[in-house]
């Protein structure tokens, strides 16, 4: 089965679960960029007013994939008792399967998920005849330095926020600044030199404070 179509189905069952969703990595990073670049899995941030993890767990295991957790303490370099004990924050839950389409279900307590999801709602692109609501440039953007500030070899996390850079896109830069300071998320050194200034300038501000609340 292939990507899309993968998706199709699973945007067939989100919708009849009424869950709220936004498609978000490499199959939207391709859509701002010139080149579109391979993925092999999905990835969906996923809402339910009742249980968005309980929603996740039941689609994955009906979708016949094995399920792996990624916490705070795992993307972000948590101590070791702490990843051990799976006592922070659930983030993604991963599910795999070999010779399966990956999905990825991306969790509320996801640092940038909320704004992201909302905003989503209203940005609703198409994959030929699909109709999917995705994370919008910006917030792909802030995705992106988030995911490489916690991981430099992401190397195509990297590579997505250079083609994005290049493809000169009408980015609400001011946006970006906001959520960086409100996250606290700095342009990741590797990408310095290929996003706009304003953008590392805020980076450095928000690099300072952090600095000086240490001191």
């Amino acid at each position: 089965m292939d990507l899309v179509e993968q998706a199709r189905l699973l945007v067939e069952r989100l919708r009849e679960e009424r869950l709220l969703f936004a498609l978000a990595g490499g199959l939207a990073s391709s859509t701002y960029r010139k080149n579109k670049r391979t993925t092999d899995d999905l990835d969906f941030l996923i809402y339910s007013e009742t249980s968005s993890e309980g929603a996740a767990r039941k689609i994955l295991t009906d979708f016949n994939l094995q399920i792996r957790e990624a916490r705070k303490a795992n993307l972000e370099g948590g101590p070791k008792h702490v990843v051990r004990r799976k006592s922070s924050p659930l983030y993604i839950l991963v599910g795999r399967k070999e010779g399966h389409v990956g999905i990825d279900f991306i969790l509320p307590a996801m640092p940038w998920f909320q704004k992201a999801l909302d905003r989503a709602q209203s940005n609703v692109l198409k994959f030929g005849s699909l109709e999917i609501p995705c994370l919008t440039l910006e917030d792909m953007i802030i995705a992106k330095f988030y995911s490489l500030s916690n991981d430099s070899t992401r190397f195509a996390d990297a590579d997505d926020i250079k083609a994005i850079f290049e493809s000169q896109p009408k980015a609400d830069l001011g946006y970006i600044v906001s959520q960086m300071i409100a996250l606290e998320i700095e342009v990741p050194l590797s990408v310095e030199k290929l996003v706009p200034s304003q953008l590392v300038k805020a980076s450095k501000k928000i690099r300072k404070a952090f600095l000086n609340r240490k001191a």
